[in-house]
């Protein structure tokens, strides 16, 4: 019986004394990587710390492209630590160095890193940064599309940058000077826009076209102008004018053909005319152009002609026939074959097309 309860004991004391060492074992083991781990880490941070001095060295040496490239091997050693990203963000800001300072809050937002309060130290960095400013002029009712990308300097260096803006077009409906802001998230880089909005002055004038000719690329046309009136107004403004008018049997006065012009214009005008300019002549024009088409059946509708035919017209007209006119020597010479209504934009013809006179 004792032998039976000494082997136990000696059985017992081999179990504590096994599970003891295996727990001294592990106690050991785990001191030792943990050692190694702080080591490594303390590694770590002075690689970090020496990549970050050889960088500003680099950086106040105006080496930037160097800088940059040691500063991004210090975060490639740790990119999870956010008090990295932060140091070197404020050695750029420190350095004047804004652009440099919003890329690298990008690359620890690309690193979901403090993402929330790095998207603010961003924003706040972008509002520091200088607007890129852009001066254009539209007339107003015309279609202004913002440009898709601008090119500046950044950093020393040309960049074109695609630009988001919040609207497509502006709204050109009313005269003025506006202001419209776009943005490139990339750089951080705000756009302004500042739009005269110029109010377009329509005109119409009616006169007969001396002569077209062209310089330095712009086409111009010099016109008499004259006054033009109709039905009872034809009536009233030449009976103003003592001129001879026609009677009915019933001793109704009226002027013949239905219309009167006068013309007192003692200069000849100059009207620019727009490349996108319209042309329209009668059809016994086109036949003294050399045109053979049949006649329409109401000769006082105008019909769409080139610039050309336009052109070659008015050098055919204007020499003939001036000996045939009606002169008086007190008043200007109306050439009624030249006589066009001038439609006016801003004072440039954009539009012109024949009078019918009979």
């Amino acid at each position: 019986m004792k032998k039976i309860l000494k082997l136990q004991l000696l059985f017992i004391i081999i179990i504590l004394a096994t599970t003891l060492f295996a727990c001294t074992g592990t106690i050991t083991k785990d001191v030792i990587l943990s050692t190694n781990t702080t080591d490594d880490i303390l590694v770590e941070e002075n690689e970090a710390n020496e990549l970050i001095n050889n960088g500003t060295k680099l950086l106040s040496d105006e080496m930037y492209d160097e800088a940059m490239a040691y500063y991004n091997k210090a975060i490639e050693l740790d990119k999870s630590n956010k008090d990295l990203y932060l140091e070197i963000k404020d050695i750029y800001i420190e350095a004047n160095r804004l652009d440099d300072a919003y890329f690298i809050t990008k690359i620890a937002i690309a690193n979901n890193i403090d993402t929330e309060n790095m998207k603010k130290i961003a924003e706040d960095i972008s509002s520091k940064l200088e607007i890129i400013k852009i001066t254009d002029k539209v007339e107003q009712d015309s279609e202004y599309y913002f440009p898709k990308t601008v090119n500046t300097i950044i950093n020393g260096k040309s960049i074109s940058l695609p630009i988001k803006w919040d609207y497509l077009k502006a709204d050109t409906t009313v005269p003025g000077t506006f202001e419209y802001y776009g943005l490139n998230e990339e750089y951080g880089r705000k756009v302004q826009v500042t739009l005269t909005v110029s109010e377009v002055i329509y005109d119409k004038q009616i006169g007969c076209i001396k002569d077209i000719y062209t310089i330095d690329g712009k086409t111009y046309i010099d016109v008499d102008l004259v006054e033009f009136y109709r039905g009872e107004n034809a009536l009233k403004e030449a009976l103003k004018d003592n001129e001879k008018i026609d009677y009915t049997e019933n001793g109704t006065p009226y002027v013949p053909d239905g219309y009167y012009i006068r013309n007192n214009y003692a200069k000849i005008t100059t009207y620019e005319i727009l490349s996108n300019c319209s042309f329209q002549l009668l059809h016994h024009d086109f036949t003294d152009l050399g045109y053979n088409t049949p006649a329409p059946i109401n000769s006082s509708i105008t019909e769409t002609a080139s610039f050309n035919d336009f052109k070659n017209y008015i050098d055919l007209r204007n020499p003939m026939d001036i000996r045939d006119l009606n002169i008086d020597s007190s008043k200007p010479i109306t050439q009624r074959e030249t006589l066009f209504w001038i439609e006016l934009k801003n004072n440039k013809a954009y539009s012109i097309y024949r009078q019918y006179t009979p």
